[in-house]
């Protein structure tokens, strides 16, 4: 599990470095597709295609991109998931 979550980080490191858009959020649901609220109140929604399922409402999450394919990382479960990422209205 440590050699995933490693892995997760290194991937978010090197997103990060490349400029794209890092989300950091709360789980609104814990099914798919996951719903993701931010601080500053926009709302994503993470369509799973891989990875870990094991995720739950109220969970902190990283989404390694604001939009297209990325993952979905919660620090506190050491959880990683593959997703789909796209920008929602309210």
């Amino acid at each position: 599990m440590k050699r995933t979550l490693l892995s997760a980080f290194m991937i978010l490191a090197v997103t990060l470095s490349a400029g794209a858009g890092v989300v950091r959020g709360v789980l609104l649901n814990d099914d798919d597709p996951y719903i993701i609220k931010t601080n500053g109140g926009e709302i994503y929604k993470a369509e799973w295609y891989g990875g870990s399922s094991l995720f739950s409402e109220g969970d902190f999450v990283i989404l390694t991109t604001d939009d297209g394919r990325g993952q979905m990382i919660c620090p506190d479960s050491e959880e990683v998931a593959q997703v789909w990422v796209e920008e929602i209205d309210d």
